[in-house]
């Protein structure tokens, strides 16, 4: 349907949850224009890698079980898709990092959910910085994926401390 993974996630991710959205008066005029720069710009070198695979796409807290040595355990696959594996990722890591599920702070946390993550997953041909730039691009992303959420279920406080996080992170790199 998409020529692309990254035209997939701003088109149906993007722009579509924008427009459910842009009455509110909430978003700056320009904002799509500023997440298209920041995700083309951090996820464009990586677009040849993303060749789909099954994942879960549904990977909130809910959905899953941290073990006591921190191994992770997806469950309730009723919406798996094919897609690319940063997006089971980076959607796990905005909810842990963003809600703080595990009880840990900064690095700690995601060290925790990264290393529960890819212990499963198994070796990447990324490093540490790659990851973060991709992950710094999808969490833009998820952020946008959420905001009409809020708006339906008529949670002005989420919908604003979403909006607000969507600025830092477009701010941020």
């Amino acid at each position: 349907m998409y020529s692309s993974f990254i035209e997939h996630k701003l088109i149906h991710e993007v722009q579509e949850r924008l427009w459910e959205v842009e009455e509110t008066g909430l978003l700056e005029n320009d904002i799509y224009l500023r997440i298209e720069e920041k995700v083309l710009r951090q996820l464009g070198p990586f677009e040849h890698h993303f060749k789909p695979v099954l994942i879960h796409a549904d990977p909130v807290p809910k959905n899953a079980i941290w073990t006591t040595d921190y191994r992770l355990i997806l469950i309730d696959w009723d919406e798996a898709i094919s897609g690319a594996w940063i997006a089971d990722f980076t959607q796990l890591t905005y909810w842990h990092y963003y809600s703080n599920f595990l009880g840990g702070t900064g690095n700690s946390m995601k060290n925790q959910v990264r290393d529960g993550f890819f212990r499963g997953y198994g070796a990447l041909e990324f490093g540490i910085e790659e990851i973060a730039a991709m992950e710094s691009a999808l969490h833009i992303i998820h952020s946008v994926d959420l905001l009409p959420f809020y708006q339906r279920e008529k949670n002005i406080e989420a919908f604003k401390q979403t909006r607000d996080r969507l600025v830092i992170l477009l701010e941020q790199n």
